[in-house]
């Protein structure tokens, strides 16, 4: 058995790994009945934070902070699992893609 030498496609492994990251936001993580069960929906109550009427002006920048640290922290944490499904669907892919071209190409 041969020794094979499988290079990485960068772009596909980032394409992949930005597709199940952006999947995430949308996919429900908590209960419905709250204002945003998906995270995506974070991003709606920031920008309905300052027509809110029940948020007094003085009140706003803790508001913001307080949505804009969840969702930086549900960005960190979906990005590893984003990360690393996305190396295992780039290298599946690779994988088969160099089997079709061995198979083609009986030099290499």
């Amino acid at each position: 058995m041969k020794n094979v030498q499988f290079t990485t496609d960068k772009k596909l492994w980032l394409y992949g790994g930005l597709t199940i990251f952006v999947a995430l936001w949308f996919a429900p993580v908590l209960p419905p009945g709250i204002d945003w069960d998906r995270p995506a929906g974070l991003w709606v109550e920031l920008f309905k934070a300052p027509l809110a009427s029940d948020v007094s002006w003085a009140w706003l920048p803790v508001v913001i902070f307080f949505l804009l640290s969840r969702i930086v922290g549900i960005a960190l944490i979906f990005s590893i699992p984003a990360v690393a499904v996305g190396w295992v669907i780039h290298a599946v892919i690779v994988i088969i893609r160099q089997k079709i071209r061995t198979k083609h190409d009986p030099t290499t």
